[in-house]
């Protein structure tokens, strides 16, 4: 069986898509979380800004009464009425542009996600504005004799229409605020009723003021309309007076304020001037009139104000915790996260990398393979008593593997000194005999030329016996040292016996197989041996060399035995030379250039 690694099987794979799992599951919802109180967030921060242009569109009704009241004396006044009576009607002008410009600032801005609606009306209401000061600039121009009473009534209702236009368009503003936070819908209400309060009172004065500067008797029309605007100012009062009574934050101090300033000296001072002026009574200045009607105002703008600050403060505040809110979310998103992470990778640390790790170890303590010695010091409890554990099995495996490889090492010496002579180093007889018929085989496979030589040296006994069995040794040695270095690493040379000597080499052609045995031959006649005592000799060797051809199929014994039978045949003929087989005897005699021919 293989042991290898799975990574089908891994369990620090398996742990990612754990993880992968996990943060799927767990941080969309978070994610959900974070982004809807954000919304919220930017609900509220839109809700603020939307009320400050509802703030911003009643104090323009305010201011846009105020223009009203001073071109109403404007259109009053006599042929010789001074500049500075012409300047108040200019300030008033100029103080209403400022507003609504900043108005169509505020909505043409990039943060205002909900003005593309409400730019139309806007528009719509300084378009009106526009033609009742065209109108209004048209009557001033004209001779005050030659004024028209229908035409001031005229100019003076248009200015009317944008009062009203930008009380719609006060309302359009606030409608996400109603929706947002339900408490601020009676401040809206309370700041809405009293600065329609404002602007109907205001438009009462206008009317009375008108009749007044003319020295005449209001019509019927006129009556009739004082009359409704009346009525839609005791409306007001009650709704305004409703509202504030439900809420406990709203002082019922400025509704009674309201109500015995304006509701009852106010109003009642504007219809006793009525009264005065239907009975042609005492006539009424209308400078007088004006002068004193509009002190009556103050508390209604007092009411409005505090509206709209407990408005603007609720919502603030609104806006305020849904920040907090987001800002708790969005760091419980971070820690929420940053947990999952620290556990997550404490876990993978500590549990899943330690159990990798000790895979590992365990795999190549199956394989047989030197495994990474593991940390212990860096696991603690069960961890690190299984890394206790794998680190004696690693130390056994190693152990275990040094004895195989010791053993090896022995086994290595011992094959080869069983095949290999322990004097000269060659193979002895019986490895001869055994890589020979290998070499026979795999020649006859191939197609290939071998060639054996038997050798040996000549007059052994008399080197022993006239220097001795060391210096016998030593000529031993001496020829197989030239024969290692006469024949190919891939050739076989053993020692067959005392002075008897063999090999075996591939040759590509038969006029190759003395080839060796000459080159070896022609060495051991310029070679000299020294004696232990200091004195030298020199020895020859006597050769038989017989070949196979690819085609014959001759056993390995009859090889050696031609080989040696030729060797006895060199040896009678007078030692010191080479005897080949029959049909090569000729290669004896040949020449140098035919022996350099050879390996």
């Amino acid at each position: 069986m293989t042991l290898a690694w799975s990574r089908q099987a891994s369990i620090n794979r398996h742990f990612r898509w754990l993880v992968l799992a996990v943060y799927a599951a767990i941080l969309p919802f978070a994610a959900w979380g974070l982004f809807h109180q954000w919304s919220a967030y930017r609900e509220a921060e839109a809700s603020a800004q939307d009320f400050d242009r509802f703030r911003a569109a009643l104090t323009a009704m305010e201011q846009l009464s105020i223009e009203r009241m001073a071109t109403s004396q404007w259109m009053t006044q006599s042929a010789d009425a001074q500049p500075d009576d012409h300047a108040r009607i200019d300030v008033a002008r100029r103080a209403l542009n400022a507003r609504m410009d900043g108005l169509g600032r505020s909505m043409r801005a990039p943060a205002c996600r909900s003005c593309d609606n409400l730019i139309a009306s806007f528009d719509a209401a300084r378009s009106t504005l526009a033609d009742a000061r065209a109108r209004i600039d048209a009557i001033l121009a004209t001779a005050p004799p030659l004024r028209s009473v229908d035409g001031m009534n005229d100019a003076m209702a248009h200015l009317t229409g944008t009062s009203s236009q930008l009380a719609t368009f006060a309302g359009n503003n606030v409608s996400r605020s109603v929706q947002h936070d339900p408490d601020t819908v009676r401040y809206i209400y309370a700041a809405s009723f009293a600065a329609l309060l404002r602007d109907q009172a205001g438009q009462l004065g206008a009317q009375v003021s008108l009749a007044l500067a003319d020295h005449r008797r209001l019509s019927p029309d006129e009556l009739r309309h004082i009359e409704q605007t009346t009525g839609e100012i005791r409306l007001l009062d009650w709704l305004s007076t409703t509202v504030v009574q439900e809420r406990a934050s709203m002082s019922d101090a400025l509704v009674r304020h309201v109500d015995s300033t304006y509701m009852r000296d106010g109003l009642d001072y504007a219809q006793a001037v009525v009264k005065q002026n239907q009975e042609g009574g005492q006539h009424t200045a209308a400078d007088q009139f004006r002068q004193r009607y509009i002190a009556y105002l103050a508390p209604i703008a007092t009411l409005r104000d505090e509206a709209l600050r407990l408005g603007s403060a609720t919502l603030q505040a609104d806006e305020g915790r849904q920040r907090l809110r987001l800002i708790v979310i969005a760091a419980a998103f971070v820690l929420l996260t940053s947990f999952l992470w620290l556990v997550t990778r404490q876990f993978h640390r500590k549990i899943v990398l330690p159990f990798v790790a000790a895979r590992r170890i365990a795999l190549e303590l199956a394989t047989n393979h030197a495994p990474t010695r593991p940390d212990n010091a860096r696991y603690r409890g069960e961890i690190r008593d299984l890394f206790t554990a794998l680190g004696v099995l690693s130390d056994n495996n190693q152990r275990r593997l040094e004895l195989e490889r010791e053993r090896e090492r022995l086994i290595g010496e011992l094959r080869h000194a069983a095949e290999t002579d322990f004097l000269t180093g060659l193979l002895n007889r019986r490895a001869f005999h055994a890589r020979a018929l290998q070499m026979l085989s795999e020649s006859r496979a191939a197609g290939d030329w071998l060639a054996f030589t038997a050798f040996d040296v000549d007059h052994f006994k008399r080197i022993n016996d006239t220097y001795g069995h060391e210096a016998g040794d030593l000529a031993l040695k001496k020829l197989a040292e030239l024969c290692g270095e006469t024949w190919r690493t891939e050739d076989l040379v053993a020692r067959t016996g005392g002075e008897e000597f063999a090999a075996i080499a591939r040759i590509k052609h038969p006029d190759q197989s003395t080839t060796a045995a000459r080159r070896l031959m022609e060495r051991l006649h310029r070679e000299t041996i020294l004696t232990a005592d200091g004195r030298r000799f020199s020895m020859t060797a006597s050769f038989g060399v017989t070949v196979t051809c690819p085609d014959d199929a001759p056993s390995l014994d009859s090889l050696l035995r031609s080989a040696d039978s030729l060797l006895y045949r060199a040896k009678e003929r007078g030692r010191d030379r080479i005897e080949a087989a029959p049909f090569q005897q000729d290669l004896a005699g040949a020449t140098d250039a035919d022996r350099r021919s050879g390996l």
